[in-house]
């Protein structure tokens, strides 16, 4: 893996040394004509385009169906696994302690790792924001400071020590939502042997739900869905164009404490924008990996690629009023996950096919309303 991550990163710096020379003759040429010629437009897209596949090659994560591999099976998801198949929870409904014939049956512990997993490799906003678990209740409530903060004073040795104000304190309420996935198999597929069933079912819920949520913690607006990072009122305004001046402000905006965690987010046309730019000194924001283990970078920062977030331009011209960039420390955005994921087995409402009707309970917000900001453009 080592060697394969240096191959990674000599590539990306030769793709990056043809990609400078090419993107300087396209800015002389705009300066001197007003527009670059055809073949150099076309040359740039295509090295953003190996730039961009590089990049997704280094940062892959394997969301295949999984089969078990050599983990053995425990009785709980072997009665699941005949839930599954044959509908029969004869097996199931001894072992279980939350067995509820109306509401589903909970998976077993082995199963839903597989699935929680692919999720949060799914979205890229699990992978930075802090998570807590809740086992009941509907909502998970936080304690945070006010506005009123503690205060301290000078005072002399024989001077009386009056009381110092004392910080206030709100709650913070992170209500969960109900997400659904509803996978359907044939009768037919399910009862081959050699069909990896599990693997089947944990890549197609995983899929579903990872995109739903996926999209709600960026872009959710709270009602039936998490509240999304974009959305919400916690998150700082820099209004600005998108050049250097702009992202340096929005690395001013934050105070040290979060700016030393801090990275920017963005989708991959954003950073197809911000490749070309450069700062006074005429150096590029972005710069490319030098050594294994050290990730590329925009003006010193890391920075997390998410589809979901809005493109800076459109047809080569900046979107005025979009939102493309987020710059924190994203760990304020906080996920709550309801424990448990819940699957009914139903073989009547869409015959040949079975349905496999399964639920998981998930909330999100911005708990700390200096951590992060985002970039809007003028």
């Amino acid at each position: 893996m080592s060697l394969e991550q240096k191959q990674m990163i000599e590539e990306m710096n030769r793709a990056f040394a043809v990609f400078k020379e090419t993107n300087d003759q396209v800015q002389a040429e705009v300066k001197q004509y007003g527009a670059a010629a055809g073949d150099l437009n076309e040359k740039m897209e295509k090295i953003q385009a190996q730039l961009d596949k590089i990049e997704l090659k280094a940062q892959r994560v394997n969301t295949a169906p999984g089969e078990g591999g050599d983990v053995p099976q425990t009785a709980e998801v072997k009665a699941m696994m005949e839930y599954m198949r044959k509908g029969d929870f004869t097996e199931l409904k001894a072992l279980a302690t939350d067995s509820d014939p109306d509401g589903g049956y909970l998976i077993p512990e082995q199963m839903e790792s597989n699935i929680i997993t692919r999720i949060r490799d799914f979205s890229p906003v699990r992978q930075v924001a802090s998570k807590s678990t809740i086992s009941s209740g509907n909502a998970l409530k936080i304690p945070r400071e006010g506005n009123t903060d503690f205060e301290a004073g000078w005072v002399g040795e024989r001077e009386s020590r009056p009381v110092t104000g004392t910080s206030d304190f709100e709650m913070v309420r992170i209500t969960l939502h109900e997400m659904y996935a509803q996978p359907s198999a044939t009768q037919q597929l399910i009862d081959d042997p050699a069909f990896a069933f599990e693997g089947y079912i944990n890549q197609r819920i995983a899929d579903l739900m990872g995109r739903k949520e996926g999209y709600a913690f960026i872009n959710g607006d709270g009602v039936n869905q998490p509240e999304g990072l974009l959305v919400s009122s916690q998150v700082g305004v820099v209004t600005d164009t998108l050049d250097f001046d702009a992202l340096m402000q929005l690395q001013a905006e934050l105070r040290q404490e979060f700016a030393i965690r801090a990275n920017f987010m963005m989708n991959r046309q954003t950073l197809a924008y911000i490749r070309t730019l450069k700062d006074l000194n005429n150096q590029y924001l972005w710069q490319p990996s030098t050594q294994v283990g050290k990730p590329n970078t925009i003006l010193g920062d890391n920075y997390i690629l998410a589809d979901d977030m809005p493109n800076a331009t459109s047809s080569g011209t900046l979107v005025t009023g979009a939102t493309p960039i987020l710059y924190g420390d994203f760990s304020a955005y906080r996920i709550v996950d309801k424990q448990g994921i819940r699957t009914l087995r139903d073989p009547y409402t869409s015959k040949p096919n079975v349905l496999f009707y399964t639920t998981k309970q998930v909330g999100g917000m911005v708990i700390n309303d200096q951590a992060i900001k985002k970039l809007k453009l003028s």
